[in-house]
Formats: C-alpha cells, sequence, structure tokens
C-alpha cells in the first residue's frame, strides 16, 4: 500500500498534523517559517513526506517497547502518544 493508498484515522490524522506543525515551523521559527510551507514550490510534499516518515518512526518503536499494553493497531497506538502529548502540555 502507498501512502497516497493508505487511510488514516482521526487519531494518526491529528498526530500527522502535529508532526507537520513540528516540521514546518521549528522551535524557535516564526511566522517567516510557516509561510515558506505554501510560499517555496514542493516544499508542503517534502514536509508531508517528512512528518508521515516520522509518525511511522513513533510508531514503530511503540510497537517494539518490551512492555507496551496496548495492540499494534496504528490508530491505537497513534491515540496513546496523542494522550501522553496531552498530558504533557496539560
Amino acid at each position: 500500500m502507498t501512502d497516497s493508498e493508505r487511510k488514516l484515522g482521526p487519531n494518526m490524522k491529528r498526530l500527522l498534523s502535529m508532526f507537520i506543525a513540528r516540521i514546518a515551523v521549528p522551535p524557535g521559527g516564526g511566522f517567516a517559517s510557516a509561510i515558506t510551507l505554501f510560499t517555496e514550490q514542493g516544499k508542503h510534499q517534502r514536509v508531508a513526506r517528512e512528518a508521515l516518515s516520522q509518525m511511522d518512526i513513533a510508531i514503530t518503536a511503540m510497537r517494539a517497547a518490551p512492555d507496551k499494553y496496548y495492540s499494534d493497531d496504528e490508530e491505537e497506538i497513534a491515540g496513546i502518544i496523542l494522550a501522553k502529548l496531552d498530558e504533557r502540555d496539560g
């Protein structure tokens, strides 16, 4: 299955959006960083590919955890990651 055929549930979509935002506007970046996402040709595609790759790495790491208490389902794992991020950010 290619990335364009991949079906993302609500947790996966939210997690992917968070990765996209982090890459598009890195820590210390500002409006200028954000605007290049829309003005630099092809940047939005590169950012989306990188974000998808980072999300997959995070999910793979969670699957490999020796003490995991959840299934291998990507949507469930994305939900757990989001819950931990929400908990951390208060």
